[in-house]
């Protein structure tokens, strides 16, 4: 009846007044121990775009990592970077995560910021280029 897009999409529930109301991807019960993962061994958790902006406005180096239910995050990314933490000489001044599908505004803030890096660090002719291509798009 519900295909895997539906599946792996926002839930959106309607209230008595006829709104939608968004509500998170995956259930805290599957999400919570795997947040736990990090935030048991020294990471901040973020969940709002305020949090973004005052973790990143501390200065120094922020280790971002982006967890999720995947079994990538599950088999590499979380065991991974816990892994180069603890056997690294020099370490990060932050440790931060988001959980995508979860911390929606947080992982869109994050977005944000890192698209704007991305387009201060382009050569313009990229940027002329890829202005070129999206205006394909409308024909």
């Amino acid at each position: 009846m519900f295909g895997s897009e539906n599946f792996l999409s926002t839930f959106v529930l309607i209230n008595l007044n006829n709104q939608k109301v968004k509500q998170h991807m995956y259930p805290a019960e599957i999400v919570v121990p795997m947040k736990e993962e990090l935030t048991d061994n020294g990471f901040v958790e973020l969940q709002t775009p305020e949090q973004v902006d005052a973790s990143l406005a501390e200065g120094g180096t922020n280790l971002l990592v982006i967890n999720s239910v995947c079994g990538c995050s599950a088999g590499t990314a979380r065991p991974g970077v816990l892994m180069a933490i603890a056997n690294a000489e020099k370490k990060p001044d932050h440790l931060t995560t988001s959980f995508a599908g979860f911390d929606l505004d947080a992982v869109k803030r994050y977005a944000s910021i890192c698209f704007l890096i991305l387009l201060r660090l382009l050569p313009l002719r990229y940027l002329k280029m890829a202005n070129w291509c999206t205006s394909l798009k409308g024909t």
